[in-house]
C-alpha cells in the first residue's frame, strides 16, 4: 500500500481556496516577475470596471451609447449633412420650403435637441464622479495602509539596530518617520495653507486695485493696471454762493 505525498502546504491551500471564493486570483500574492505582477494589477482595476459597468441598467447604457456617440466626429458629420440638405433644400425652392429663412422650425429642434442632450452628459458625469470618488477613497485607503505598513518597518528596523549596535542617533529624521501620520492633522495644514494663499491673493489685489471695498477672499487677478481717483463733479453756481 503506498501512500501520496504532496509538498503543498495545507494552510497555502486554504488561503489560495479563499480568495478564490472571495473572486481574487489568489496568484496575484505568488508573481515571479515584476511585469506579471504588473499585468496582475492591470487586470485587477480592469475587473473592477468591468464590474460597475455590469451593474448599470438598460437607462444607463443607452445613455453611456448616446454620449459616445455625441462625442464622436460622426456626430458633427452627421448636423453638417443635416444643416447642409436643410438649408440647401429652402435655397433651391426659394425659400417656399415648410421651414423657409431664418428656419424657425430647425433652431427649435436643434435647441430641443442641446437640452436633451446636455442632460444625458450630465447624468453620465454624475456617475463617473461617483467612480471617481470611489477611486479617490480607495486610493486614499491604500495610501494610508502603506504609510502605516512603512512605519512599522521602520520601527521594526530601528529595534533590530539598536539590538545589533548599529543605530544612527545623530539622524533626527529618523525618529520623525517613525511616528505615525494623523491624516486630520495633514488636512489641518493643507487648509492653513490655502488660507494663507488666498490671504496674499487677496492682498495683491488691493495693491493693484486700492479703491475697491473690502471682499474677503477674492480671487487673485494679475497684471491689472492702477485705477484713478473718479473725478468729482464740478460745483454749481449755488454751491459757491452757499
Amino acid at each position: 500500500m503506498t501512500t501520496q505525498t504532496t509538498d503543498e502546504n495545507p494552510t497555502k491551500s486554504g488561503y489560495d481556496a479563499a480568495a478564490q471564493a472571495a473572486g481574487v486570483d489568489a496568484r496575484y500574492h505568488h508573481a515571479h516577475t515584476s511585469d506579471e505582477l504588473t499585468a496582475r494589477n492591470v487586470d485587477t482595476v480592469i475587473r473592477l470596471e468591468r464590474e460597475v459597468r455590469e451593474r448599470r441598467n438598460r437607462m444607463d447604457c443607452v445613455i453611456d451609447t448616446i454620449t459616445a456617440f455625441c462625442g464622436s466626429m460622426m456626430f458633427v458629420w452627421v448636423h453638417v449633412v443635416w444643416f447642409a440638405l436643410w438649408i440647401g433644400l429652402d435655397v433651391l425652392r426659394n425659400h417656399a420650403t415648410f421651414d423657409p429663412y431664418p428656419y424657425q422650425l430647425l433652431t427649435l429642434i436643434v435647441s430641443l435637441e442641446a437640452i436633451i442632450l446636455s442632460t444625458f452628459i450630465l447624468i453620465s458625469q454624475n456617475r463617473d464622479a461617483k467612480l471617481n470618488d470611489r477611486r479617490n477613497h480607495l486610493a486614499l485607503q491604500i495610501a494610508l495602509l502603506s504609510e502605516q505598513e512603512n512605519t512599522k518597518i521602520l520601527k521594526m528596523l530601528d529595534r533590530i539596530s539598536h539590538k545589533l549596535d548599529a543605530a544612527d542617533e545623530s539622524d533626527p529624521t529618523i525618529q520623525v518617520l517613525e511616528e505615525s501620520t494623523r491624516p486630520e492633522r495633514l488636512v489641518e495644514q493643507i487648509d492653513k495653507a490655502m488660507e494663507a494663499e488666498r490671504a496674499r491673493n487677496h492682498h495683491e489685489l488691493h495693491v493693484h486695485m486700492p479703491h475697491l471695498p473690502h471682499m474677503p477672499h477674492l480671487p487673485h487677478l494679475p497684471h491689472l493696471p492702477h485705477l484713478k481717483h473718479p473725478t468729482p463733479p464740478p460745483e454749481s453756481d449755488s454751491d459757491e454762493k452757499k
